[in-house]
């Protein structure tokens, strides 16, 4: 929907594609918080309210050097919680 790590450029389009993907039955949306520094959460969120439909998101947290603790994930959480309006089911995922 927009670059992963770009601030600025964004997809003119987006918005519409996930309108009609709500209109057409899509409701599986896969995103994360760093994609576009959040602006597919929003976008996502957006388009639900508008549309007057849910969707079902996977995002994911992106474990940066500042951001270590089990708190930093719990916050992550809320924070995309507020921003997509929705209810969350959460799943962790452990890397060794």
């Amino acid at each position: 929907m927009n670059w992963p790590l770009d601030k600025e450029r964004d997809d003119p389009d987006a918005e519409g594609v996930v309108r009609t993907s709500l209109q057409s039955g899509v409701d599986f949306f896969d995103t994360a918080e760093a994609y576009g520094f959040g602006k597919n959460e929003r976008l996502a969120a957006d388009c639900f309210a508008k549309g007057g439909k849910r969707g079902l998101v996977a995002t994911r947290f992106a474990p940066v050097p500042w951001r270590t603790t089990p708190q930093d994930v719990v916050d992550a959480v809320a924070d995309t919680h507020a921003t997509l309006q929705t209810r969350l089911h959460v799943t962790t995922r452990s890397l060794q």
